[in-house]
């Protein structure tokens, strides 16, 4: 059999159990599930089913066939966006008292993941899901700043930074690197940001 980025294959399985045991860990540790804490956990769980699905693609592209991969690209990207936007709303009701103000960012993240979504599939450009992941760390970021008395927020701002380094890595804006290697990079960054992710969610 041949494998065709083994090196992506394994960071990507790796990301993935990595975001998939975490999520599983908040279920069990969290002593009140609210909704912000259930959403953190989905939005683990569904970066950790993009990876896994990313890995498949990357190692083993020449078994797929046309189909598989064009299934396998689309919905590993669409569960990215997903998980992304999950990750902010769950954020905006945890550190966001007035709930007239969650349907209305509500709105918006339902607004920005439509967009970015209906562009990339007409494009079948990634440069879309980088636009979506990214407005979503930012605006993460932004609001925990803004909270900071949260005990979440300190871990809500390195999981953002963390993941917003990984994601410029990963477009070659923070450091030239190409090939199959800034995905590595990106995958290994990234399981240090989800585990604040994680961390912030049993203080949410």
């Amino acid at each position: 059999m041949l494998i065709n980025e083994w090196s992506t294959g394994a960071t990507d399985a790796i990301l993935a159990t990595a975001c998939l045991v975490l999520a599983h860990r908040i279920k069990q540790r969290c002593i009140t599930e609210t909704p912000a804490v259930l959403n953190v956990a989905r939005s683990l769980a569904l970066c950790g089913v993009a990876a896994f699905i990313g890995g498949v693609r990357h190692g083993f592209a020449p078994q797929l066939s046309e189909i598989a991969y064009a299934c396998a690209w689309y919905s590993s990207y669409l569960f990215i966006m997903m998980s992304g936007t999950l990750m902010l709303w769950s954020i905006i009701c945890g550190l966001v008292g007035n709930p007239r103000y969650h349907r209305m960012l509500g709105a918006f993240c339902l607004f920005k993941l439509a967009m970015c979504g209906l562009w990339f599939l007409k494009d079948t450009d990634a440069m879309w899901v980088a636009v979506s992941w990214g407005l979503d760390i930012v605006f993460i970021g932004a609001f925990s700043a803004a909270k900071t008395h949260h005990p979440a927020c300190r871990w809500l701002i390195a999981g953002a930074a963390g993941s917003l380094v990984a994601g410029l890595i990963q477009c070659g804006w923070l450091v030239g690197i190409v090939g199959p290697l800034h995905n590595d990079l990106f995958h290994l960054l990234q399981i240090p940001a989800v585990y604040a992710f994680y961390a912030a969610a049993l203080v949410l």
